[in-house]
């Protein structure tokens, strides 16, 4: 054992205890609360340490003879910057947690006007995926949902199916749960919210999109969660929910074999006993060495090539999540610093783009004083944000905070700001001027 094993097992020990101590810190806090949630998605940095016992070796980011300095080395690096990033973090998010803010006692008081929105847009949805079984599968759900694996295919194909009013389903369940939580459902409130759960989470699960269905069901959690909070009654805290958290990833990986089942069917394959057991053991090989955990030969190369073949970025990738609006046809091919990495030193490597993870992103942007300073930012107003949302009334508010929790801060570990929900942010404040337009239209009374 020489001093590089030393300095990393160092290392890792002071990650570890910082994980431990937040966690325990902060025991009494709800599962969405951002550095509670931020903590438990930085844990799977962890997964560092049986990439180094074998040197990253099999990895697909990690070519061998790549890196100027050893893979080690650049291990103790990458897990020392994610303990900076990640203490910014949490200290961020604390100062936001002790700036006083003035609770917003004002009641939401347009409720039976949101939900007869929320309502029609549910059925927007529905009529939108109808039309969609109908265009390609001539009406037959079942051969319809079968297929899903093909989805995104169809779609580049052209077949002629349109996703585009799903989202206003998705964003209208969600305001549903806050409500529902917020005036204790009745049973027949709470089995009709439950099913129209499980039908937006089964349109979801026919776009193919596996990992959008567990954000969708995560959002609709919090939503509940902080409706039921503004009746006065107390924040379950986050230990109460790791089954829940289980329950999460156990249908993720569901919905994994049955997206697996779906692309075997179509190419004719069948499927047994034996097929299931070859692609259960290739788990590992996707979560770790295709980078769908946190990519930590990425970061390697981040470090190793920044700046000394490349130049600092200078915050030109901070704002790509806002780049939605323009169409992918007008920018260029490495809009994305995912895409910029590929095009970079992964042309040869099969797959998209290669996210950064949260620190590598700020590392390429501004150096460690960016890891430090960029994480801090982040921490701070991801704080801001749940502070309002948890102190307010608006149930527009809460599912802000809802798609943020668990379409951003469970992913940002391992990707970058590009996985901000810009859209159903958009889409959301979209909701949000209507119901303001359509109350003042009606006299701004109290329905």
């Amino acid at each position: 054992m020489n001093w590089v094993d030393l300095a990393f097992i160092a290392v890792c020990g002071a990650y570890l205890a910082a994980i431990v101590g937040v966690l325990y810190a902060l025991r009494h806090e709800p599962l969405y609360e951002p550095r509670v949630l931020f903590t438990l998605a930085a844990s799977l940095w962890l997964l560092i340490i049986p990439g180094y016992l074998v040197e990253f070796e099999g990895y697909l980011a990690a070519k061998p003879g790549f890196y100027e300095t050893d893979v080690r080395l650049l291990s103790v690096f990458a897990l020392g910057l994610m303990l900076l990033g990640y203490a910014a973090l949490i200290g961020g998010a604390t100062l936001a947690a002790h700036v006083r803010t003035r609770r917003d006692h004002e009641p939401f008081r347009a409720r039976a006007l949101l939900v007869m929105v929320c309502l029609v847009f549910v059925a927007m949805a529905l009529a939108n995926f109808l039309v969609n079984v109908y265009l390609v599968s001539g009406g037959n759900v079942f051969s319809y949902m079968a297929n899903f694996a093909l989805r995104t295919y169809e779609i580049a194909d052209n077949v002629g199916i349109s996703a585009a009013g799903y989202i206003l389903g998705f964003i209208a369940v969600q305001l549903l749960a806050f409500m529902a939580g917020r005036n204790k459902p009745t049973a027949p409130v709470l089995t009709g919210l439950l099913l129209l759960v499980l039908l937006t989470a089964t349109i979801r699960t026919s776009q193919g999109r596996l990992f959008q269905v567990l954000v969708f069901l995560g959002a609709c959690y919090v939503a509940y969660a902080m409706g039921a909070a503004q009746r006065n009654q107390a924040e379950i805290a986050w230990p109460r929910r790791i089954p829940y958290l289980l329950a999460l990833a156990a249908t993720g990986i569901a919905l994994y074999f049955l997206r697996l089942a779906s692309a075997l069917k179509s190419m004719g394959v069948s499927i047994d006993l034996g097929t299931v057991n070859v692609y259960f053991d290739q788990i590992v090989h996707f979560a770790l060495e295709r980078g769908n955990v946190p990519n930590f030969p990425v970061v390697f190369t981040i470090i190793d090539k920044i700046p000394s073949e490349q130049d600092f970025l200078l915050g030109k990738t901070l704002f790509n999540w806002a780049l939605f609006v323009i169409p992918k046809a007008i920018l260029k091919g490495d809009y994305l610093i995912s895409l910029w990495i590929k095009d970079m030193w992964y042309l040869e490597t099969e797959g998209g783009g290669l996210p950064p993870t949260a620190i590598g992103e700020w590392y390429a942007n501004f150096g460690i004083g960016g890891v430090i300073g960029g994480m801090f930012l982040v921490g701070f107003l991801l704080g801001r944000i749940f502070k309002r949302a948890r102190s307010s009334d608006d149930p527009f508010m809460a599912v802000l905070w809802a798609n943020l929790a668990f379409g951003f801060i469970v992913i940002y570990p391992k990707t970058d700001l590009a996985q901000i929900p810009a859209y159903s942010i958009l889409i959301l404040f979209a909701t949000w001027l209507l119901v303001s337009l359509m109350r003042a239209a009606a006299g701004g009374s109290r329905a």
